[in-house]
């Protein structure tokens, strides 16, 4: 409808017009769903209709209230890229402390051990346009904002590595608490401080357990992390014994929601987190740039199952499938799929992966099968480091980790067990103007440091309660 037409001549569109007229009237008045003033997307009207836009940005990730670990770690300045401390290991040689009158004791050696932990580097870089500085945003300082999620970002990133992260598979990378935890213990299986639930779900006697592990060795359990789904299984373990009285301060309200487990070495809190999930599933698609993650063109993997070796293999009877995800520190490749592999009670598999180019992935990420005869979802296994300049890689699968069950982890969380050792806390670096747009970077220089891994205790395997 022309401008023109729309005011029409005095005498002649009083109250008479045509259908066509009709119709094109109808269309200017409908403000439709139009949006961003496309007129293709709606009513003829959306380019002068204003759009409701709440003020309040909702945010779909996680928010800091997700971040439980960091918030309770103990802090200490780092004084160099290179952090050393000592490991108590015992306070000397059991036997002959009792002596005759007028005999001197016999000569007894504490037991230490010289660790050391590399500051490592977490960082994210945001940029914020000129023009979008000038224009009145929906949600109020765009820079402020920005600087708030590239905060999140990091500390999602510090978060879920204090539990995982290993400079073995990504050298960029602090060793998380697990990985000194393994490393101090000295086996992957089969010791007190490691609990196997095997696929059951968590239970009040393992609750006990794991506490009289860390009091064994002088300790005191503070705090137990595990994901939402283990924690929702301990609240319905204990629900059947709650009782509501009439009288409540708040009436109507169910539920359940376990706070502390008390034991011998007093109680311990529970804090839950949603970075710590059952297995991950093998993604299909391939995370950051092509040109600098690994290459898969040409990759192959294979399982072959045969008699264990070692330590004995806890693999059951039946037919598995094994994918692969090569990682560096840009990012991770699409899953790559082995065929079947069957295997006989108590057999191990051995998944070769062949084909990989020099130096393009560090460490590759193994996924199973989790149903029969090779179906169901390819849930995460082991991270397993690449060597550098490598064309193969292997990985002895022996059961000791379960694909889809979850893991649990009882500390004793203070300074004479460990500590974040921060050479520089967050911190915000401008950038130089090289456009029309604002840059800088926001920065955390530091590295965990377990200094007793005797007084934390990992249950691993964890399942869901029926």
């Amino acid at each position: 409808m022309q401008y023109g037409a729309d005011l029409g001549a005095a005498g002649t569109n009083f109250g008479v017009g045509s259908a066509q007229e009709v119709e094109e009237l109808n269309k200017a008045l409908t403000a439709g769903y139009g949006r961003g003033g496309n007129q293709a997307d709606g009513g003829i009207g959306a380019p002068l209709r204003v759009e409701s836009l709440e003020a309040t940005l909702k945010v779909t990730t996680f928010s800091e209230r997700n971040i439980v670990f960091w918030k309770d770690i103990p802090k200490l300045p780092a004084f160099n890229t290179v952090e050393e401390f000592n490991q108590l290991n015992g306070y000397g040689t059991a036997g002959g402390y009792f002596v005759p009158e007028g005999v001197a004791p016999q000569e007894s050696d504490s037991s230490y051990a010289r660790k050391t932990v590399q500051v490592k580097y977490v960082g994210s870089l945001r940029k914020v346009t000129h023009q979008m500085t000038l224009v009145r945003p929906a949600h109020g300082d765009v820079i402020a904002l920005e600087t708030m999620n590239g905060t999140r970002e990091i500390l999602r990133t510090v978060e879920e590595s204090l539990f995982n992260g290993d400079s073995a598979c990504v050298a960029q990378e602090w060793d998380g608490f697990e990985k000194q935890f393994y490393d101090g213990i000295g086996v992957e299986n089969g010791d007190e401080n490691i609990l196997d639930l095997r696929g059951q779900a968590l239970t009040e006697g393992n609750l006990g357990e794991a506490a009289r592990v860390i009091i064994d060795n002088y300790g005191f359990p503070t705090a137990m992390y595990c994901g939402f789904e283990t924690m929702t299984d301990l609240n319905n373990l204990f629900l059947p014994r709650e009782r509501i009285s009439l009288n409540a301060a708040n009436p109507g309200v169910a539920g359940f929601a376990l706070q502390q487990f008390m034991t011998a070495g007093g109680a311990y809190a529970f804090r839950p987190s949603v970075f710590i999930k059952p297995g991950e599933t093998a993604a299909t698609v391939a995370v950051g740039a092509a040109a600098s993650i690994p290459v898969a063109s040409g990759v192959t993997v294979a399982g072959v199952a045969a008699a264990s070796v070692g330590a004995a293999s806890l693999l059951g009877a039946g037919t598995y499938k094994y994918a692969v995800v090569l990682e560096n520190r840009f990012g991770k490749t699409a899953r790559i799929e082995s065929a079947n592999v069957t295997a006989t009670a108590l057999q191990q598999v051995t998944v070769t992966v062949s084909g990989l180019t020099a130096n393009s992935a560090t460490s590759m990420r193994i996924y199973r099968s989790t149903g029969a005869a090779g179906t169901g979802p390819l849930k995460f296994v082991k991270r397993v480091p690449i060597a550098a300049n490598a064309t193969s890689a292997t990985f002895v699968d022996k059961d000791f980790d379960i694909p889809g069950t979850s893991k649990a982890y009882l500390m004793q969380v203070d300074l004479d067990v460990m500590s974040f050792k921060q050479l520089a806390p967050f911190t915000k670096i401008p950038l130089a103007t090289i456009d029309p747009s604002i840059r800088w970077m926001q920065l955390l220089y530091g590295t965990p440091a377990l200094y007793v891994p005797r007084r934390m205790v990992l249950l691993k395997n964890i399942g869901k309660a029926a």
